[in-house]
């Protein structure tokens, strides 16, 4: 009795250690990086955060986005976060290869007080920020 031998005509199949399968020649993403680790936002106020999947040739570049406390803000599937109320949140982005890889963005929505932080002729990006983070500080010793 003569054995034959099948082989798949495009791509093998490699087992990994994990029990799944992978067609060979897809390469995983090894990392993810955002464009903002932190976010200071007011009610009402979007921001965009934008995912770069790395290595640059990954076969899967998508990502999934969630919220940890979707009532201070929220993340569409495109990354557009929408504060919601005050309080505090963490925006995850999620590769969609395998879940292995992600990145986090902390999200702080508070009030605004125009004299700290409210934009004044010659004010940089810088003091914004500086005037977000004097409020958070103070609202967590209220």
């Amino acid at each position: 009795m003569k054995k034959s031998i099948k082989f798949l005509p495009a791509l093998a199949i490699i087992p990994l250690i994990s029990g799944c399968f992978l067609f060979s020649g897809t390469t995983l993403v090894e990392e993810i990086r955002l464009n903002k680790v932190v976010l200071h936002l007011t009610p009402n106020q979007t921001d965009q955060l934008t995912a770069t999947v790395l290595p640059e040739n990954a076969s899967n570049k998508k990502v999934t986005w969630s919220s940890s406390k979707t009532n201070a803000a929220s993340v569409s599937e495109d990354g557009l976060v929408s504060s919601n109320s005050l309080g505090e949140t963490v925006i995850t982005a999620t590769s969609k290869d395998r879940g292995k890889a992600f990145a986090k963005c902390h999200v702080f929505v508070t009030e605004t007080l125009v004299s700290l932080i409210g934009k004044h002729h010659g004010e940089s990006e810088e003091s914004r920020e500086l005037g977000y983070e004097i409020i958070t500080h103070m609202r967590e010793f209220m």
